[in-house]
């Protein structure tokens, strides 16, 4: 509690010039972190609510949700630039190191040094995956495998890379006069574009399907990157020094020195623009363009919905050394002096997902379902599934949309064996912050054969005899343990444990020491590669022995011998006489 007072007392002072009257936010809408350096360098994450901040050889990492400052770490190395990844932050230094802190550990867990200058980096946020690239090699760092790879090398210089942010998987590659697309997913480019008047800048919208070039002759080249078709060309009379693409690939953003103008792309026309008293130091944009983020060096506004007048405007008393604002505008992050600032810019609702899944192990080829609610219940939202085989390091999956009262479900198979994790991603929008769902695991296992087990015997028997059960497996079962259930005439249970030969059969003897039908089967438990199986119940009926009627027939043997052997003598005594 004294720690969020502090933080009170510092904002009151940093803010003690008021921002526009017209402004109805309340001071909860802000957080002032006090560090013990200086800031230069200030991230905030995409996705989770975490803000990075470097300066002096020292980083932090910061919960956006309680205000805590997790952890520190003395780095010992000057760090140029910090890209937030999902779950791992890429601290970059001016030697050309690569440096990969985990966000549960806050520590370096991997560091590549490269041979050549860095000169752009791009982050592929459906794969967490980043794009680093030198001269003329462009490397990928897998934060999940901890390494550093070769991905493309070109002919010429590389001067910048971009990549799309959210669903798709595409990446620009942009040399000194060609454009290479690229599908990450494929592994393979689409196409490429000599550009005869070299090119400066790219940008790649996610939703969209289009790509912007910034050319050498100070020409906005917007394209349809499906057919390269060229949708519009817009010239600008002053060399900018930033020009962006909106996600959906509707507005051109321009930065100059002290102003900025953004573009209607279907028409070329400018809808907002906006000049400053004094040099720009720092911009950034939404995805959509909806939230404007903008300092000068003691200043600091935030405009939204292209209006005329801003928001929200900070007056400082040091200079602003960085800014950020999350892709979906709904966090901005600046750093002055020792201080980070974080401001809700669009005072946004919670939402959550609660997903579950129908069978969390299922076989090769067999359908489960993915099911869920967003919270607020709203139709037609696209929220992205992420998959994960270590619960860590998520990639996008696909993408589902909501329907009636939030609802969405979603069918799942594979087509081999494997245990993976699923969790569901919703950007928010305007009134509602984005929010991520709780993971589920499945398990693929391989698909079971049905196994048939035929069992034989004789269908009585004296009682205590031995008879002996013959059994037969299809397909067979070697050297397998089977359970052969005997159910006595008085209703007693035993179970013995038969062993399968080479050829899948068994046999076993039973000494049946009551009189009645004895009923008998046998059953197999199943394994990684078969179903369970039980097979058919035969039935054995004991009985005694029945002496009588077993001498019968030597009595009448006897009896007829003896019979014939009278009349043969009364015949001799006949022929005597």
């Amino acid at each position: 509690m004294a720690r969020r007072i502090s933080y009170l007392i510092t904002l009151i002072i940093v803010f003690s010039t008021p921002h526009i009257s017209t402004c109805n936010c309340q001071p909860k809408y802000y957080k002032v972190y006090e560090l013990d350096y200086p800031v230069e360098i200030v991230r905030i994450a995409d996705i989770y609510p975490y803000v990075v901040a470097y300066g002096n050889g020292v980083m932090s990492l910061i919960n956006c949700s309680d205000g805590e400052v997790m952890a520190t770490y003395k780095l010992n190395d000057t760090v140029s630039d910090i890209v937030p990844l999902v779950y791992d932050t890429v601290a970059i230094t001016p030697n050309n190191t690569v440096y990969l802190f985990s966000f549960y550990l806050f520590m370096p867990v991997f560091s590549k040094t490269l041979k050549e200058k860095i000169v752009a980096t791009a982050f592929l946020t459906a794969r967490n995956e980043l794009f680093i690239a030198t001269n003329r090699t462009i490397y990928q760092l897998c934060p999940g495998c901890r390494t550093v790879v070769t991905f493309l090398k070109t002919r010429e210089d590389i001067v910048h890379i971009a990549a799309t942010r959210r669903y798709y998987e595409y990446i620009a590659v942009c040399t000194v006069n060609n454009v290479v697309f690229i599908n990450r997913y494929r592994k393979k480019a689409l196409w490429t574009m000599e550009v005869p008047e070299g090119v400066r800048y790219a940008c790649v919208s996610s939703s969209g399907g289009r790509i912007m070039l910034l050319t050498g002759n100070e020409n906005i080249v917007v394209l349809n990157y499906s057919n390269m078709d060229i949708i519009a060309r817009i010239n600008l009379s002053t060399s900018p020094r930033k020009t962006l693409l909106s996600d959906d690939g509707k507005y051109v953003a321009v930065v100059y020195d002290d102003r900025i103008d953004v573009y209607k792309v279907v028409d070329k026309t400018i809808v907002w623009s906006m000049s400053f008293d004094g040099n720009i130091s720092s911009c950034d944009f939404s995805y959509n363009f909806k939230v404007i983020a903008v300092s000068l060096p003691t200043k600091v506004y935030i405009f939204r919905n292209f209006s005329a007048e801003p928001v929200m405007e900070f007056n400082l008393t040091e200079e602003v050394t960085s800014l950020d604002l999350r892709y979906d505008g709904s966090i901005l992050v600046f750093s002055h002096g020792n201080k980070v600032v974080q401001v809700n810019t669009l005072y946004r609702k919670k939402s959550s997902i609660s997903i579950s899944i129908e069978k969390s192990r299922i076989e090769v080829n067999e359908i489960t379902h993915i099911e869920g609610y967003l919270n607020p219940p709203l139709r037609n939202q696209t929220l992205i599934i992420e998959t994960s085989f270590d619960g860590t390091n998520w990639r996008s999956f696909g993408t589902i949309v909501t329907g009636k009262n939030g609802h969405f479900k979603q069918a799942i198979t594979y087509l081999y064996p494997v245990t993976i994790y699923f969790r569901v991603v919703w950007y928010g929008n305007e009134e509602y912050e984005g929010c991520v769902s709780s993971p589920v695991k499945l398990e693929v296992v391989k698909r079971r054969v049905h196994v048939n087990i035929t069992i034989t015997s004789a269908e009585e028997a004296y009682l205590n005899s031995e008879i002996e059960i013959k059994g037969e497996t299809k397909p067979k079962l070697i050297n397998e343990a089977l359970r052969l259930n005997v159910t006595s005439p008085s209703g007693k249970s035993y179970e013995y444990v038969v062993q399968t030969d080479n050829n899948g059969r068994f046999t076993f003897k039973i000494k049946l020491d009551e009189k009645g039908e004895w009923k008998i089967y046998a059953k197999y438990w199943g394994s990684e590669d078969y179903l369970p199986s039980t097979s058919n119940i035969i039935t054995i009926r004991a009985k005694e022995r029945e002496y009588v009627s077993e001498i019968l027939p030597y009595l009448a043997a006897v009896i007829a011998v003896t019979v014939i052997a009278i009349i043969m003598v009364r015949k001799k005594l006949r022929s005597s006489l």
